[in-house]
């Protein structure tokens, strides 16, 4: 959050504002983005100087486990495994701010599938979810070189999620389905970009 206040201040003291951009139509680049909440992969294809499509990739994965022991004195173990994958895409839009700076908004749809496996002494739980939704994000980066770019995003969404859980407990086997509508909060990342 630190850095923030900085590329702030880094923004307002560049000279006046130019039009130029060195991106051209056909190139490509290769952003990395990290958040508090996430990491990704992107792919930018420039369709002109100034815009871009834009394909990012999101993967979260995480495993746990708990031994505990309940009234009786008997050890147990709790496990929980998931793993997401979600994809962004999307038209960017860039805007000269100074001669080594260039601000950007971005707006597309996302789509993803998450999957978690939960387990206990006596129930297994498997939950499969897919999501749809749009997102939009603005931004700006900072060129170190005329290939290389450091910056900060921000980025929200809104999001439609169906899931399906199928859960045994006691050699019963229990299904339940449930769907949410909801909007993320803005989110900060941090992004390098190298272009090519």
């Amino acid at each position: 959050m630190a850095v923030l206040p900085l590329l702030t201040a880094l923004l307002l003291t560049q000279s006046a504002p130019t039009d130029t951009l060195p991106f051209h139509r056909g190139e490509w680049a290769a952003q990395f983005a990290g958040g508090g909440n996430f990491s990704s992969l992107g792919f930018l294809k420039f369709r002109a100087p100034k815009q871009a499509l834009v394909l990012d990739i999101r993967v979260g994965v995480g495993h746990s486990e708990e031994l505990r022991t309940d009234s009786t004195g008997t050890h147990f173990g709790v496990a929980d495994s998931h793993a997401n994958i979600s994809l962004r895409f999307g038209w960017r839009r860039y805007h000269a701010v100074g001669p080594k700076v260039a601000a950007y908004h971005s707006l597309g749809l996302l789509g993803g599938f998450g999957r978690s496996v939960a387990w206990t002494l006596a129930t297994r739980s498997v939950a499969n979810a897919w999501t749809a939704g749009v997102f939009g994000d603005i931004g700006g980066s900072y060129f170190l070189t005329p290939r290389l770019t450091v910056g900060a995003t921000i980025s929200a969404d809104i999001h439609y999620t169906d899931a399906f859980n199928s859960q045994k407990v006691n050699a019963q086997n229990v299904k339940t389905r449930a769907w949410d509508l909801e909007g993320s909060a803005p989110g900060v990342g941090f992004v390098a970009a190298l272009y090519f």
